[in-house]
């Protein structure tokens, strides 16, 4: 199941409700965080802590991430336009398993 940013908030909310504290909150530079609604939403209920944007082509697990979601938008094709939960794991597994090794190799490489 997708998580949206909306779902995300209101499925947070009642735990925040119960601190006494407002929780800081560590935030990219992720669309979602951009919203008119969630910034107003963590004004009220974070002290936040904005992360400055960096070059994702310099972090590696970034390079792998694209391809798990290219992998994924091209099995999303063959499903319906709706399915559950376990077909959702099943479909990121499946393109999990899709990643070739040299992807890993140069992963590993770019870290050294």
């Amino acid at each position: 199941i997708l998580q949206t940013s909306s779902n995300f908030w209101s499925s947070l909310s009642p735990t925040l409700s119960q601190l006494e504290v407002k929780a800081l909150l560590v935030i990219d530079n992720a669309s979602a965080h951009l919203e008119v609604k969630v910034k107003q939403y963590i004004a009220q209920h974070f002290i936040s802590f904005n992360v400055p944007p960096y070059s994702c082509q310099f972090n590696s697990i970034e390079h792998l991430w694209s391809v798990l979601k290219g992998n994924i938008k091209k099995l999303l094709i063959s499903y319906p336009a709706h399915i559950d939960e376990q077909a959702w794991h099943g479909l990121v597994l499946q393109a999990w398993f899709l990643i070739q090794p040299q992807v890993f190799e140069a992963m590993v490489a770019a870290n050294r």
